[in-house]
């Protein structure tokens, strides 16, 4: 009797399949018609099940799952029957066992700050071997550059340029593209996004002049630093505690504030910067700034100079100057050394009366400034006195001849009244 030749197809209900999950293969014995009996005997990677009895139909199943991932044979082995010839058949392709990457994204510096360059860290890991393949970085929603394969530790890494993380929180993942054992998981994200602060600054103060001459134009200037990059917005000057208007940065990040009234005496002053989007606000340290005294000057004269011997002088001292104002204070008149105070008019000037004795004296103002103004010295000069006039030997003679002749018509007058009598 001439037994029918069989062919044996070999099928499997998922393929690849997920390590630990079950898989049914199913071989369908072909060929022959009818019942043809007999037995099916499944090899799994060399792996020789039981026997598994066709009964009454033409095909038989096997389950089973697997530890690992990797590529499996399955053989089925028909062993024949009454009518049928013994035949085998094998899955095409083997079947495909994959396991689950575990994906994780790590970030070189987070929160970053702006202007900072990140690098994104891909890691794929499994329970079987290192995977292989690529990784697609995202970024705020989109692709961020070209798929980069993992290295041999499964690790993947790309930079991202300063210039795509603005201030704020960028939304970060990846992606991976699956090998021969790991499907291609669930995406990853970075855990709160990419998180990025505004950049910090240093503010530095200076003055062009210091101390300065009262009057003098003085020119503050802040200069705005920061590793990141050039910063841009506006300054605010604080002087002796009143804000001015806010100036803003040039090119080269500074602010100029410039005055010329500023009083004498001692200022202080400071420069904040108000930052922008990416860079953060900073303030500059308090700059003590001088204003020199104005300068002043003193005018001595006197109101006659010889002065005759009794009569009274005056002294008169005026303050001139050329900054605003009214200089206040006194003057100390010196003469022959000796000191009198005398206080300032409005006019600004100071007067001493007095009667010098004969002869040369030595006199000289001297101011004492006061808050705005600087003391000051007059030039001095002598104040001449001419002494008393004393008689000369001829006029001497000429008044004892008036006075002989006085006496003579002083008697004469007298004898005559006697003789009218």
């Amino acid at each position: 009797v001439n037994k029918d030749n069989s062919t044996i197809a070999v099928s499997s209900s998922l393929n690849p399949s997920l390590v630990g999950n079950n898989v049914t293969f199913t071989a369908a014995v072909n060929g022959t018609i009818g019942n043809p009996g007999g037995t099916v005997t499944f090899v799994i990677d060399g792996a020789t099940q039981a026997p598994i009895s066709l009964g009454l139909g033409t095909t038989a199943a096997f389950t089973t799952s697997f530890p690992t991932p990797g590529n499996r044979s399955v053989v089925a082995n028909y062993s024949g029957g009454v009518m049928t010839n013994a035949g085998s058949g094998s899955l095409a392709g083997g079947q495909q066992v994959k396991a689950a990457p575990t994906l994780a994204l790590g970030s070189s510096a987070n929160p970053s700050v702006f202007g900072q360059t990140v690098s994104l860290n891909a890691t794929v890991s499994g329970v079987g071997p290192t995977p292989t393949g690529t990784v697609q970085f995202t970024l705020d929603g989109a692709n961020l550059g070209a798929p980069v394969a993992l290295n041999a530790s499964g690790v993947a890494s790309i930079s991202v340029p300063a210039a795509s993380l603005t201030v704020g929180t960028h939304p970060a993942g990846f992606s991976y593209s699956g090998d021969a054992s790991y499907t291609a998981g669930t995406p990853a994200a970075l855990a709160g996004g990419q998180v990025v602060n505004a950049a910090a600054t240093t503010t530095a103060l200076s003055s062009s002049v210091n101390p300065a001459a009262a009057g003098a134009n003085v020119i503050f200037t802040a200069t705005v630093s920061s590793a990141a990059g050039t910063p841009g917005g506006n300054v605010v000057f604080t002087l002796d505690g009143t804000p001015q208007t806010p100036v803003p940065l040039n090119g080269a990040a500074q602010a100029v504030f410039s005055i010329s009234t500023l009083a004498p005496g001692g200022h202080t002053i400071t420069a904040a910067y108000g930052g922008n989007a990416s860079y953060a606000s900073s303030t500059s340290l308090p700059l003590a700034q001088s204003i020199a005294l104005a300068p002043s000057a003193v005018t001595l004269v006197t109101s006659a100079n010889p002065a005759p011997y009794g009569q009274s002088i005056t002294l008169t001292a005026t303050v001139t100057h050329t900054y605003p104002g009214v200089p206040t204070g006194t003057v100390s008149f010196s003469v022959d050394g000796v000191p009198t105070t005398v206080a300032l008019n409005s006019a600004r000037q100071a007067s001493l009366t007095f009667t010098p004795s004969p002869g040369p004296h030595i006199v000289i103002a001297t101011y004492s400034g006061d808050a705005t103004f600087a003391s000051s010295i007059s030039a001095s000069f002598a104040q001449m006195v001419t002494p008393p006039t004393v008689p000369t030997l001829a006029t001497s003679r000429t008044l004892l001849l008036i006075l002989a002749c006085l006496a003579v018509f002083a008697v004469a007058g007298g004898h005559g009244r006697r003789k009218k009598l």
